[in-house]
């Protein structure tokens, strides 16, 4: 046992009691935690408190091979936190020592877990996935570990996914947190041992990074009213379930979402087709041609929240595609009339940009097939050929970019242009008008909302088929494996599951239009458009009555 004194985020000093596996009083904490409460459908069961698990590491390096150093690290110190008490160990020996006397005092099984917490569960997940018993690993990337199960006995979570900050962010943005994550106590490039004696800065810096994240995690579930059942995996969890909850509402509004639905080969030239905001620079004025880097009188054109507004102001696709003739002119009587959202496989001929005192906009990245190609760091000036999948807004835009002197259409689809639900759009406003009424007051709610608004399109855009990822204890180089595609099967799953209730292709048309409202800001100003990022615009010389007009 020993001791750290510091001060806390409210000027107090304090001096609190770091416990070892030895001396940890398990027989009264285990004895206050044991209620749990059962996960839903699931059966399993929780205990209604949780942990926060983080450790310490150093890198050093080995050796040098072709020119290239190699490293390796080791963990040299940990830190668990339970019930507000502290237990520090140095080896992975004392870790599955303190594990196993929680398996028993809390009488956990293969149903009946204990949840750990974990800034940013993927590094941790490195370093002990070979001294534990590894199951129901999941994974949104290879290696991006999400949750996962430790010895059939304990639910790690990642807590970074769940809020979607930093740890110091998320402590510090927590109402009545005191144990804020320390800067600057612990440094990184000293070579520590799980023998080197840490001092009383190092020891309230790894006292803090799990006590801290204890606090926000309880605040965070106490203010949702969540239990660890219920609490979502990721932040983005939070806002589908207002969503759906709202969407739900009304009954209609699952006769939409199964109308809507996509078959594999459309849902394939849709995912083709989606992109993110648009984000480059005018050729000429970056440096490129005539190395300037340094520019005057640079003015900011931003949107305010706008991927939210072109959810609520917009039209999207809402009703089911639908085959057209691979003909330019029906083309140009769907886009003419403005009520359908299209999809169009095609291949332009001889591309050229008309002018280079623009930004690009075809990236090359998203292009199917590009012959003869010249690029501006990613994007196409010309091509003998590029194919590409276009929705009908970056038709628009790249007809008024680009000359073509050909073109071959492979795919036509349409969907009839309308409003998003009234109850989604309804959502959206609530938010929007929550975050603008707390900006000068309450900063928690405000930060609160300001994440919901920022994690609507995140939501909106969530790919429903994506490939599995499986994970080979077995293999300790390579343990992650993507499975190969079931889209048939993924896209089955999604429609026929009553959670389900957002129709991807909405996705694909809120980044259109938000890149179709910044397309416009450029045109306005022309030559001068210096440098665009998804909603602002950067610009030389004055252009406010330019702005107006959009």
């Amino acid at each position: 046992m020993q001791y750290v004194t510091q001060t806390l985020s409210d000027n107090s000093t304090v001096t609190d009691t770091i416990y070892s596996v030895k001396d940890f009083p398990f027989d009264s904490v285990c004895a206050k935690l044991l209620s749990y409460r059962y996960c839903g459908h699931h059966q399993v069961a929780y205990i209604s408190d949780f942990g926060t698990f983080d450790i310490e590491t150093t890198t050093y390096q080995m050796s040098i091979i072709d020119n290239e150093p190699q490293y390796n690290a080791f963990m040299y110190q940990w830190q668990f936190c339970i019930d507000d008490k502290v237990i520090m160990g140095r080896t992975w020996d004392e870790f599955l020592e303190l594990l196993e006397k929680l398996r028993d005092g809390l009488g956990l099984s293969h149903n009946h877990y204990f949840v750990i917490y974990i800034h940013n569960l993927p590094f941790e997940f490195q370093f002990f996935r070979n001294f534990v018993k590894l199951s129901n690993v999941f994974a949104l990337e290879r290696r991006k570990v999400v949750k996962c199960v430790v010895n059939d006995a304990f639910e790690f979570r990642c807590s970074y996914k769940l809020s979607n900050m930093s740890l110091q962010k998320f402590v510090s943005s927590t109402p009545g947190a005191l144990y804020y994550k320390k800067g600057g106590d612990l440094d990184y490039k000293k070579i520590r041992t799980p023998s080197t004696s840490l001092t009383n800065e190092e020891l309230a810096y790894c006292y803090n990074d799990v006590r801290g994240l204890r606090e926000a995690i309880k605040h965070l579930l106490k203010s949702e009213k969540d239990t660890l059942a219920s609490i979502p995996m990721t932040s983005t969890g939070y806002v589908r379930r207002e969503f759906r909850s709202a969407i739900n509402t009304n009954p209609r509004n699952h006769y939409v979402f199964k109308e809507l639905q996509l078959d594999p080969y459309v849902y394939a030239l849709l995912k083709t087709a989606t992109r993110g905001g648009n984000c480059h620079c005018n050729p000429t004025l970056s440096g490129a041609l005539d190395n300037r880097n340094v520019f005057n009188n640079v003015g900011s054109y931003d949107m305010s929240s706008a991927y939210p507004a072109v959810m609520v102001q917009c039209k999207f696709p809402m009703s089911a595609f639908i085959k057209r003739d691979n003909k330019l002119s029906i083309i140009d009587k769907l886009i003419k009339g403005g009520n359908h959202a299209l999809i169009i496989d095609c291949v332009f001929y001889n591309l050229q940009i008309k002018t280079l005192e623009t930004v690009p906009y075809i990236p090359k990245a998203k292009c199917t097939k590009l012959w003869e190609e010249r690029i501006d760091n990613g994007r196409v000036l010309s091509a003998e050929f590029c194919g590409i999948v276009l929705t009908d807004i970056d038709w628009k835009i790249i007809k008024s970019q680009y000359d073509f002197t050909g073109i071959d259409i492979f795919n036509v689809y349409s969907a009839k242009y309308d409003y998003l639900p009234l109850e989604l759009r309804k959502k959206v406003i609530e938010q929007y008008t929550s975050k603008c009424t707390l900006k000068f007051g309450d900063q928690y709610l405000y930060n609160k909302y300001k994440n919901k608004i920022n994690a609507d399109f995140g939501m909106m855009l969530t790919d429903i088929c994506r490939r599995e990822i499986t994970f080979d204890s077995s293999s300790k180089e390579n343990p992650f494996n993507l499975e190969p595609w079931d889209i048939e099967g993924s896209m089955q799953k999604y429609y026929n599951s009553r959670n389900s209730f957002l129709a991807y292709q909405w996705g694909v048309w809120v980044t259109a239009h938000c890149r179709n409202r910044l397309q416009k800001a450029i045109d306005k100003v022309g030559i001068d458009a210096y440098y665009c990022d998804t909603d602002s615009l950067k610009y030389l010389g004055k252009h406010d009555e330019d702005f107006a007009l959009l």
